[in-house]
């Protein structure tokens, strides 16, 4: 019954990320079903009588200097964002970390969650979508989703701009977690062939064009020649490619072509482009004069620049990440939680499905990446992007369980054995 419980939970978690659910009203709703989840994850565990651990010691040194960086964030005064940035880095890791704990003991159907993530990454696009053309037809305002998502749903990373997307002829709606999608486009389109892959195509089209964000556009730009150049003959590929052509021959019919491609000259040259950069920029001077400050142990977890605030709600957050996680850890704190986290997940990533990995390498180079010049790595949508690259890349071991009977179990490896 726990096993369950856990795998549910851990469903529900994630479908949370459809709508970017943090709390409903004054209840931290996704909080809730990770304390659950982590409390059934124990227990699970705890059970069984040999469990797989695998980078055992990394992750005790990890969890250490989680604890050294949040006690030197309270002796340099950063209080209750030392409290924000430690529990999402917590709550980041630990979802993390106990998923794959449960799968490779088995006690995780990687199907299910499989599923769960597929339907989140559609659920999240339809949604945004639907209240772009609530806000194009008049039903909705830029306001009513604002004040919905950050005051009720609680999701504060949420925004909506009445007509700040594509040629001011869509609202712009997104946050942070919009690469999830992406991430399991890549997969989806790998995985399904057909109208599925021209359908899913098309929605991730508009879904990009409303959050239109410049990165992911470069995304979505990179994730069709993926899907288009795999392997062309096949006919999903074929139809992909016909539904891309006369989307664009409709667009040009009714719009000029040189409107759209000023449009996209404007977004990634022009004044927009130029005022992300100029704020970057000021965010690097910023944060690297607080880092010569104190190089190796860091300002700290929940360390800000006090004359730079980007985020009245995470104070410690800012678009050029590691540059900020550089700041609050130091050399040491970036080598031995940032660096030692992100060799931890390509090492458990072992046991994938060969037929996914250009997909999970792709997946992969994207959430390194993004912290770039984005703010990522430090949040729960962070976990949702690895624990999607994980269990849709997965293998899955077909076995005999009766004559003409084929059940699928999750694929487990049997290596480094220890006792609790």
């Amino acid at each position: 019954m726990t096993k369950k419980a856990s795998e549910i939970l851990l469903r529900i978690w994630i479908l949370t990320f459809s709508v970017g659910i943090t709390k409903l009203g004054p209840i931290p709703i996704k909080t809730l079903i990770f304390a659950l989840f982590s409390v059934a994850s124990i227990y699970l565990l705890a059970k069984k009588n040999r469990i797989i651990v695998k980078q055992g010691p990394g992750l005790l040194v990890l969890f250490f200097w989680l604890i050294v960086a949040t006690n030197i964030g309270f002796f340099n005064g950063f209080n209750y964002s030392t409290v924000s940035q430690s529990s999402s880095l917590l709550a980041t890791f630990m979802i993390v970390i106990f998923s794959f704990l449960l799968h490779k003991n088995g006690l995780l159907n990687a199907e299910n969650i499989k599923n769960s993530i597929y339907l989140s990454a559609a659920l999240g696009a339809i949604i945004k979508i639907s209240l772009g053309l609530g806000v194009v037809f008049g039903f909705l305002s830029a306001e009513n989703i604002d004040d919905l998502m950050q005051n009720y749903i609680g999701s504060t990373s949420f925004q909506a701009d009445a007509f700040g997307g594509f040629m001011g002829l869509l609202p712009r709606i997104g946050n942070a977690g919009d690469l999830f999608n992406l991430v399991v486009f890549l997969f989806y389109i790998k995985k399904n062939s057909g109208a599925r892959v021209a359908l899913a195509w098309a929605l991730m089209l508009v879904f990009v064009l409303v959050t239109y964000s410049r990165y992911l556009i470069l995304l979505f730009v990179i994730a069709t020649l993926y899907a288009t150049g795999s392997n062309i003959k096949e006919k999903s590929k074929a139809v992909m490619v016909a539904t891309a052509l006369i989307a664009l021959a409709v667009t040009i019919h009714y719009t000029e072509a040189d409107v759209i491609f000023a449009e996209f000259e404007e977004r990634f040259t022009g004044y927009t482009q130029n005022q992300s950069d100029q704020i970057r920029e000021e965010q690097k001077l910023v944060l690297l004069r607080s880092f010569g400050d104190s190089p190796i142990f860091g300002a700290g977890l929940g360390g800000y620049e006090r004359n730079y605030i980007r985020s009245p709600s995470n104070l410690w957050q800012y678009e050029m990440e590691y540059l900020s996680l550089l700041m609050q850890l130091g050399v040491l704190g970036f080598i031995l939680i940032v660096a030692n986290f992100v060799l931890y997940v390509f090492r458990m990533l072992t046991g994938y499905d060969k037929i996914y990995f250009v997909p999970m390498a792709i997946s992969m180079i994207f959430w390194i990446g993004t912290p770039v010049q984005s703010s990522i790595f430090s949040g729960t949508q962070s976990a949702v992007i690895l624990l999607s690259i994980f269990f849709l890349s997965r293998k899955i071991a077909i076995r005999e369980s009766d004559p003409g009977r084929r059940t699928i179990q999750p694929y487990t490896s049997e290596s480094s054995l220890c006792s609790t």
